[in-house]
Formats: C-alpha cells, structure tokens, sequence
C-alpha cells in the first residue's frame, strides 16, 4: 500500500496540473470570444478637439490626451486583454495588440470625459446668455466643441463623384428606440448600400447609452453626435441687444389659448424651438457645415420599400434643390398670419428685382375649385399646401443663400414662430416655390414611408415588387389618395405625373 502512494500522489499532481492547463486555455478561448466581440463593437476611432476647452482651463492636458485616435484595420482580433491586462502570451504581434488596447480604452474614457464637458457647458448659467461670436466660434467656444464623431470600420472616403451627403436627425435621448427603429430600417432599405454619414443632433447632451446604441446600428462610415447651442434653440428672448427679442408674457398667453383651442402643440414651447431651428439654423450648425446635400430622418418612421435609386445621386445629376415623398394641407390655426407676412416681404424683393419661381401656382389659387378652405381673417390665395418635411431630401447650398435666409430672417424678425406656431413644412415650401422652378423639385413617388398618421406606397405593382415593398396604396393611411393630400395639384402645377399601374 505504502509502495502505491507516491503513485497516487504524482497522478493527483498530475491530473491537478493538466486540470489547471485545461481550465487555463478554456477559459483563455472564453476570454479571447469575448473580446473579439467586444473589438467588433468597440474598435472605430473618436474624433473630438479638446483644443479650446484647454485654452478655458476646462481641461487637465496631464489626464486626456489632445489628439485624434487613428483607427487602423486589423485582420485578427484581440490579443492582449485590455480591462484585465492579464498575460496572455503574443499571437501575432504585441504592437499590435498595444494598439488596440489602447483604442479600446480611449474610446471609452474620452467619450465619458468629452460628455462632461458638455453636460458643464449646457448647465453652466455663465454661458446661458452669449450670443455667436463669429464663425469659429459659437458662444465663445470652438465650433468644434459641439460635435463629437466616430469613424466606423470599415470607414473610408467616399469614391462617388457625388459631393457630401448626410442623414440628418433630430432627435432627443428618450427617443433612442424610436431612432433604432429608424436607423435599421433606412440602412437595411438604402444606405448600407451607400454608406452616407449619419448626423445627430440633439439640444441636449447625447448620453453614452444613446451613442453606444445608435453607433452600433449604423452600418459603418461617420456618425456625428451634435449639440444644438443655446442661441440656435432658445426663443431670442427681448434685451438691451436684441430689439427683435420676443415677449415671452405674450408668447405665453398665446402658447395658453391655443392649447385650450385644441391647436396641435399649441401648447409646447420647444416644439416651436424645433420649428425655428428646422427652418433657418439645421445648416448652420458645425456637424452639417462639410456637407452639400442632407436627407432628414425622424425617430419611429417607417421605408416600405428599398430604394430602387440614390435620391442624392438623382438631385446632383438633376442639379436639382429639393426633394420630397408626401404633400398636403397645413393646420391653419397654426399659421394664421404667416401668408400676410410671405406676401410683405415678396412685394419688398420684387421691387428690388425678384422673380417668383414657376411653381408659386401649387400653393396659391384664385378660383374656388380645388380651394381646400379659406385662411383664418384673410382674403388670400394661398391654399394651405406644402411638402411634409419630415422626410425630405435637399440641397445645403439652397438653404445657405443669402436669398433664402434673408426670407427666413424676415420672418423670425415678426415672431411668428412663437406668437403662433409656425412649422418648418410651410416655410421649407413657400421658400423653395418662391426661390426654385420646377426643374430643381423633384417628388420621389417610388419611395415607400409612413411617418404616423400619413404613408405613401408606390401604385405600380411592378415597382411593389421589384423593390419589395411591405405596403398597400389602397390602405387608408396612404395619404397619396385622400382628400387632404396636395399630389393632385403640384401634378397639375408642378413637376406633372406619369402613371405606371404594371
């Protein structure tokens, strides 16, 4: 018995020893699956400049580095663990394993520290009054403060000789399921197939949650996350500089009288914010500055079919301004005076030369036939219609002329926005019939979208099919065959219609 022991001893040793390196290397593949799961999601660069924060003494240069991160594509995944820094030994090459620990840790860290920052400057009461200072600068700070970006594999510039193009939504932090929807749905129909930027803007901080979660839905390319600066949000409330400030009493009361009258948002100050920004700021803020043409996306809307052509590519070749899917009436309760105003400023710019577009007869009519009702307390022509802006493709350059924003500043300078509620559908409209011809608008009837309560679906089934579509343009929400739709008349005024049943 006593012979057989140092046996048994040296095989428990043995087994206890082989149990260890089993257990190691299990545990080391567990590890290494984890990992390339994690550098799959994780490993894309950061883009941010902490140059001017610096400069305001905000930064400590001895704790974040101020620089670029430089994705670089790897044909392997992970090596070296970066949370654990265990001693996993060298697969290929240790630099190169350094390298991509150290991406995928200033992801993270400079992320959180860069959304600080912001979340001190949008609280911060010594900012809340500043006005724009130039433009470099945006209420002092570096225009390159107020947007963060992420380079996403496999990232690379765009070889189209189309000029740069984005996707641009507004959107708030709670809204991330609604825009998730969103996201995958237009990448599965369209982009992954273009690879466009993405562009969020928010007037808010984004969280890290809303990053890490939008970022990980789009297919690859570059995604902006911007903030909304106060003075591009905010009502430009009365003072001593501003003499066109508004009179937020007044705004109030009106803000009240309207909800009791049951005017949809009458009630809702930031949505009247939203409206002022959609309408003369979206292309003035620093994330949208490199581009040349946007598509506008909103949170929880639907594309029903793939898109069978690139609507940038088509507005380019066309040298077209500005696209859209879905036209109808506006609520008149919400722009009672605007029209009034229209008119005062293009009786000023035709005295000084201005020429209508030839589409000014889709939203105007003279007749009592194909009237849809008269406005509130005026004996005008204009009949209500516009383009839905909710999904509209454009040209930035059209919105960056001096003629168009002096329309817009013309407006804002009477407070419509605010002492009534003015949406950006009817002035995107009247801006575009006032400044643009037919040939320079263009209807995508072959892009099926559904943005609740109103849809539109392509009538030819052939088009159905050969872009598989998931809807019917008999359903009662396709807006293209209801009373309230204004197809029928820019058909008649505008760019006309050719009918493909098959």
């Amino acid at each position: 018995m006593f012979k057989t022991l140092p046996l048994f001893i040296a095989a428990t040793v043995l087994f206890i020893y082989l149990f260890q390196i089993s257990y190691k290397i299990i545990n080391s593949n567990i590890r290494i699956n984890q990992l390339e799961i994690i550098y799959k999601q994780k490993s894309f660069a950061v883009l941010h400049k902490y140059d001017s924060l610096r400069n305001f003494g905000k930064i400590n240069p001895n704790k974040i580095k101020i620089s670029t991160n430089t994705y670089i594509k790897h044909d392997f995944y992970y090596i070296d663990d970066p949370i654990t820094q265990s001693t996993f030994k060298e697969i290929f090459s240790n630099a190169t394993a350094t390298t991509f620990a150290n991406e995928y840790n200033n992801f993270n860290t400079d992320l959180e520290d860069y959304l600080k920052m912001i979340q001190d400057y949008y609280y911060s009461p010594l900012l809340a009054g500043l006005t724009d200072e130039g433009n470099d600068t945006i209420e002092g700070i570096d225009i390159s403060f107020f947007t963060y970006t992420i380079y996403k594999p496999p990232y690379k510039t765009s070889s189209r000789n189309a000029p740069n193009c984005t996707i641009l939504m507004l959107v708030r932090n709670w809204e991330v399921d609604g825009a998730l929807k969103t996201i995958r749905a237009l990448e599965d129909r369209f982009n992954k197939n273009h690879r466009y930027d993405w562009v969020f803007l928010n007037d808010e901080p984004f969280t890290l949650s809303f990053i890490r979660s939008t970022s990980s839905f789009v297919s690859s390319g570059k995604i902006k996350y911007g903030i909304i600066p106060k003075t591009h949000w905010n009502p430009p409330v009365a003072n001593t500089s501003d003499k066109n400030g508004l009179n937020m009493t007044a705004v109030n009361l009106n803000m009240e009288s309207m909800e009791k009258r049951g005017v949809l948002y009458g009630g809702v100050l930031s949505y009247r914010n939203m409206c002022r920004f959609q309408s003369m700021k979206f292309y003035k803020h620093p994330a949208m500055l490199e581009y040349e043409y946007y598509m506008r996306a909103e949170p929880n809307v639907e594309y029903f079919c793939d898109f069978h052509m690139d609507p940038f590519e088509y507005l380019y070749k066309k040298n077209a301004k500005y696209g859209f899917v879905i036209s109808m009436y506006e609520y008149e309760d919400t722009i009672p005076t605007l029209w009034e105003t229209v008119e005062n400023f293009i009786e000023g710019e035709i005295n000084d030369g201005c020429k209508l577009g030839n589409c000014w007869d889709f939203i105007t009519d003279s007749g009592i036939a194909g009237k849809y009702r008269p406005v509130v307390a005026s004996n005008s022509d204009y009949n209500l219609c516009h383009f839905w802006s909710n999904f509209e493709v454009g040209s930035l350059s059209f919105y960056r002329s001096e003629k168009y924003n002096n329309f817009v500043a013309y407006l804002d300078n009477t407070g419509g926005f605010y002492y009534e509620r003015w949406g950006d559908a009817p002035i995107h409209t009247i801006g575009a019939l006032m400044l643009l011809n037919e040939e320079e608008i263009v209807h995508f009837d072959t892009i099926g979208y559904y943005h609740a309560p109103f849809g539109t679906c392509p009538n030819s089934e052939n088009i159905r099919l050969q872009q598989k579509c998931i809807c019917d343009p008999t359903h009662l929400k396709n807006i293209d065959i209801q009373p309230n739709s204004c197809l029928m008349r820019w058909w008649k005024h505008g760019g006309g219609k050719k009918f493909t049943y098959f």
